[in-house]
């Protein structure tokens, strides 16, 4: 997105003081702007949007358990999912960093971060959405088509 569309998201989210020093300490470290826009109100908005994400990614996977094989576990913000093909997936929250933790047996680790203005979890590498990876990867060792964003 344009700088001046995330700055205007920027200064909506937490005001002008605290946006103009969030943007030039992203800048600084050479992190794309929608970074500056992941940071929570609070440590329960970090934990209602990433318990959202992983109970959504949990009941798509539910809705072909059978059908592939796979052993799905979520509890206490681990969502575990495991394939007798490829392996296991874990996939979590770390809160401190308002971060999800991804490790793949594809794909290795990676964190995710929150960006507000697609409201998606970004990987901090690449910027591709948690969720549009988690597809990937299945679709890639299962075959399985399945849509985890509407």
């Amino acid at each position: 997105a344009p700088y001046g569309v995330l700055m205007m998201a920027l200064l909506l989210r937490v005001g002008r003081g605290q946006a103009v020093g969030l943007a030039a300490s992203a800048l600084r470290r050479g992190c794309p702007l929608t970074r500056a826009l992941s940071s929570f109100s609070s440590e329960r908005e970090f934990h209602d949007v990433a318990d959202g994400v992983l109970q959504r990614i949990y009941d798509r996977i539910e809705s072909i358990e059978d059908e592939y094989d796979i052993d799905l576990a979520l509890s206490q913000g681990v969502l575990n999912i495991e394939t007798p093909a490829s392996g296991t997936w874990v996939i979590n929250k770390q809160a401190p960093n308002q971060q999800i933790w991804w490790s793949s047996p594809l794909s290795g680790p990676l964190r995710f971060e929150y960006d507000a203005v697609s409201e998606t979890w970004a990987g901090t590498r690449d910027q591709r959405a948690l969720e549009d990876r988690l597809k990937e990867e299945f679709e890639g060792t299962l075959g399985a088509t399945i849509q985890f964003r509407s």
